[in-house]
Parts: C-alpha cells; structure tokens; sequence
C-alpha cells in the first residue's frame, strides 16, 4: 500500500511539474517521507517479530531484550561501589542489592545467581561429560542430539555409582569397620539441639534447660595422692610453677601434707 501511494504522488507530482513550475520545485525539494509513509513504517517494525523485507533482500528479526516497564539490572542500585555491570554482555555477576534492605525483595540477584538454579548446573555436567568423552574417543555432540548425550551419562553414572559400592563392600568385607560409618547425631556435629531456653535481663534461667557445660577428652577433678585438689589449682609466683592448692606443693604427684606442709613451705 505505501509503495502504490508513493507511485501516485510521483504521477501527480510529474502532471503539476508540467504545468507549474513553481510547484514542481517545491514538490521536488521535499525532502524525507511523509507523515503517513512513517505511520506505515513504524507499523511493520513490531518488537518481537519478524520485519517483512522487500525481495531480494535478508528476512531481519527484532528482538525485545527485555521488557521495558522492568527497570533495568544497572539501575537497581547507582552506587559505583556496588556490582560492576558489562555494558558490551549486558551482564551483572554479582547481586547488585547485596547487603541493603531491598535485596530480599528484589526479583533480580546476579547473573551468577541464575546460572546456579534450575537446569543450568545439570546442563553444566552433560557438558563437562561430553568433553570428557571427546577425549576418550566417543563422538556425541550436545546440540545436535541431547538425549543421547543424557542417556549415556545416565548409563554412565549408574555403573560408576555400581562400581564404588562394590569396591567399598570389599574393603569392609576385609578390614571391617562399618560402625565407623554411620554419621554421628547432628547435636554432636553442630553443636545445635531443638530445646527451648529463655533467660531472663540478669542472665538467669526462666525457662526450659540449661545448656550443659563441654567437656574435655580428659578425665576432670580427680583427686590423687590424698590431695584435697587437682594438680594446677595453685600457681607460685616465686618458682613459677604449678601446684595444689591445699599444700602449695610444686611436685607432681607428691602425697599431700595438708595445712602443715603449706605453712612450712610459706616459713621457708
């Protein structure tokens, strides 16, 4: 339709040229195309499809990179400390909300944040295994046929999982062992239980158990020797030195003379 328009103009503009000459020099310095041809224009080039190309020429294609009412990954925060944004990839590795109030809300955390969820870190191993069965001689190629390349990793995988069992169940079988396994209760890895317990202004218990107080491997307040405390409950600042308290003895393993030893060394 724009092309026959533009037809007829011409015609006219040829039939007044003839006649007018002042009209003709106007018609022929106007310069760009008309309001409707532009309306005509705008309507072919739709974001999103296809552009119809006259003949003889390439189909072009254009493509909405992302929706305009978004606000854009490099406007979500204007500090020039905050995540660095390549304006030649159009990306932004690291969350650019990192640590401010907003970051839970906001819909966008990284592209590095995207490339970890869904299908991205499955698609991540077929690839590493495509490679890795270039190099042993297969030939798979992931573009051309990706359920080959997911079916034999699946293979793949099933038997090395097969082979580890059986090598593990032969060790066990020979040395034994297997107690060593189980992994301990998550209150002993973490240190973390479930139970309740409030504390009052002060410090003090209101409510629930109080936590119980970690122990060493080694054996705790065992007397010996007729001592009345442990070895290490007295320091000397004259020898410095450890000792018990009751006799201010400075020998380990000494036999414990009681009050009378402790004046005697303090006379001495």
């Amino acid at each position: 339709a724009a092309r026959e328009r533009k037809r007829e103009r011409r015609g006219k503009g040829k039939e007044g040229g003839e006649g007018d000459s002042a009209t003709d020099t106007d018609t022929d310095g106007s310069v760009g195309p008309s309001d409707d041809e532009k309306v005509d224009e705008a309507e072919q080039v739709i974001i999103g499809q296809d552009v119809k190309a006259p003949a003889g020429k390439a189909k072009a294609s254009v493509r909405n990179l992302r929706i305009r009412e978004d606000t854009a990954k490099y406007l979500l925060n204007l500090d020039v400390n905050s995540a660095y944004y390549d304006p030649k990839t159009r990306s932004m590795r690291d969350n650019p909300l990192r640590g401010s109030a907003l970051a839970d809300a906001s819909t966008f955390a990284g592209d590095n944040f995207q490339r970890a969820t869904g299908d991205a870190v499955q698609m991540a191993q077929l690839q590493l295994y495509e490679f890795e069965a270039y190099e042993k001689g297969q030939s798979m190629q992931m573009n051309a046929d990706p359920t080959t390349v997911e079916m034999m990793n699946k293979i793949y995988r099933e038997k090395k999982e097969k082979l580890k069992d059986t090598r593990s169940n032969k060790i066990l079988e020979k040395y034994g062992g297997q107690q060593h396994l189980a992994a301990p209760p998550k209150e002993l890895l973490f240190a973390q239980t479930e139970d309740y317990v409030e504390y009052d202004r002060s410090g003090g218990l209101r409510a629930g158990k109080e936590k119980a107080v970690a122990k060493s491997r080694y054996e705790e307040d065992v007397l010996e020797q007729n001592h009345l405390a442990v070895w290490g409950s007295h320091f000397d600042t004259t020898t410095f030195r450890w000792g018990y308290a009751d006799d201010h003895s400075t020998l380990r393993n000494s036999y414990s003379t009681g009050a009378a030893g402790r004046r005697a060394r303090e006379m001495a």
